[in-house]
């Protein structure tokens, strides 16, 4: 089920603690699930993120929210089949070189190099 803003957004316990952990506001939240871009994210999640051209459209038509689309830029979120936000981090360039250096050392290990 994709998340629909008609609908309340569900947080499971997980998504509460990292919600909290990371100090990601529900404007900046709210504004990643209402336009941001979606891709697969396994197991039937979706991942929701703001690309650049829609973050230009929003800051040229909401003026008043740089701040929160700043924030918001950086974020994803993970929608769940049905329709509960499982979790949600600060995405960076340092965050994709970590976990696809992490993934080759563990296909490594595996495969029993």
């Amino acid at each position: 089920m994709k998340y629909s803003s008609s609908n309340p957004l569900v947080l499971t316990d997980h998504a509460k603690q990292r919600v909290a952990q990371r100090c990601i506001s529900n404007e900046a939240l709210q504004m990643v699930l209402d336009y941001g871009d979606e891709t697969a994210a396994g197991n039937g999640c979706i991942s929701y993120f703001l690309s650049k051209k829609i973050a230009n459209d929003l800051a040229s038509d909401m003026p008043d929210t740089a701040a929160v689309l700043a924030e918001a830029c950086n974020l994803r979120a993970i929608v769940s089949s049905i329709g509960e936000l499982v979790t949600c981090y600060h995405f960076s360039q340092r965050f994709l070189r970590a976990h696809k250096r992490r993934s080759r050392t563990v296909r490594r290990k595996r495969s029993g190099h």
